[in-house]
This record gives C-alpha cells, structure tokens and sequence, in this order.
C-alpha cells in the first residue's frame, strides 16, 4: 500500500509539472492569459 501511494505522489508531481509546462506554452502564445501579470 505504501509503494502505491509513493508511485501516486510521484506521478502527481509530474502531473503538476506537466501542467505548469502547458501552461506556460499556452501563456507564451497569448493563447491564455498570464495568471502573473
């Protein structure tokens, strides 16, 4: 059950990077607007 969740946190993490990444390419094509600006 512990390496389980282990894997889930991992894959989670690389979920939210993968999200900040699309995020910035959509940002970067004036496609969606900066959250930042």
């Amino acid at each position: 059950v512990n390496l389980l969740s282990d894997e889930f946190e991992v894959d989670k993490a690389m979920l939210d990077q993968d999200m900040a990444a699309l995020a910035a390419e959509l940002v970067a094509e004036g496609i969606l607007a900066d959250p930042g600006a």
